[in-house]
């Protein structure tokens, strides 16, 4: 059986250390500049410790090397929902979600399908309001394209067992 294995991609956490250096180095300059104001040395106190977990969070996501996403002819794991190995015969649909630039794949799951996931109140509501049915892959961290990905769920849904292999075989020859 193969398994396809989606990691996390470094891009993001160099983008991330690009963003979060300058914005160190000008907290540490307001810091130890002798014209700096008491306001100035706050902001500055302030701003280090905030970006520089920032700094800290890129080289997390550089450096982890478990896999985000695991797919097989079985069904699809996803590490940030809490579950086990999703069946391909508990998925009844997959639609892409973008939330502020998140992009996420929403599985619409089969009645019989207990989540581990337990939600407040609120939280379900929120989630409903932004389009979501309850249980999501997050593909943010991931370099790949999130309609592509939707596609391949709907036709693995859709297609029998024996099938599946040579579908994985198709969508993910070149990664």
């Amino acid at each position: 059986m193969t398994e396809i294995k989606l990691y996390k991609s470094p891009w993001k956490a160099i983008k991330l250390l690009g963003l979060t250096i300058p914005l160190v180095a000008v907290g540490i300059w307001l810091i130890l500049r002798n014209e700096s104001t008491l306001v100035d040395r706050i902001m500055g106190w302030i701003g280090v410790p905030f970006f520089g977990f920032g700094f800290f969070l890129a080289f997390f996501h550089m450096f982890d090397k478990r896999p985000q996403i695991i797919i097989n002819e079985t069904g699809i794991w996803d590490r940030t929902t809490k579950q086990d190995l999703i069946s391909w015969n508990l998925i009844k649909n997959a639609k892409p979600l973008n939330i502020f630039g998140q992009k996420f794949i929403t599985l619409t799951m089969d009645k019989s399908f207990k989540s581990r996931n337990k939600q407040y109140r609120w939280a379900r509501k929120l989630s409903k309001e932004v389009g979501s049915s309850g249980l999501d892959l997050q593909l943010s961290q991931i370099k790949i394209n999130p309609m592509t990905m939707t596609k391949f769920i709907k036709e693995m849904i859709k297609t029998d067992e024996q099938n599946r292999q040579g579908l994985i075989d198709k969508y993910f020859d070149n990664q």
